[in-house]
């Protein structure tokens, strides 16, 4: 193979590792925008007369709970990316 399409190959390789962290922050970031439309209609609830913080806390719990996990997942690949964008400086500087 020839230089330029052994590097050709690898700008698709790493176009692709970045795009799939890319997407899943994405993706994340739209769940995240949902949580807080369901915290924000959660903290409303606090005020109807028929109010339970029983009720209230287990669903603050599991909007908390997802967030975390969404927050993991972007944590997750914001690594990746600068873990692939470091090492294609470093191989671009070859």
């Amino acid at each position: 193979r020839t230089e330029k399409g052994m590097l050709s190959m690898e700008l698709r390789t790493v176009s692709h590792e970045i795009r799939n962290p890319v997407n899943a922050i994405h993706c994340q970031h739209n769940v995240m925008q949902k949580l807080i439309g369901r915290l924000e209609d959660l903290l409303q609830t606090a005020s109807r007369p028929d109010f339970s913080l029983e009720r209230f806390l287990v669903r603050l719990e599991r909007i908390s709970r997802q967030f975390g996990e969404c927050l993991h997942i972007n944590i997750s690949s914001e690594k990746i990316i600068t873990i692939l964008v470091e090492d294609f400086l470093d191989l671009s500087m070859i």
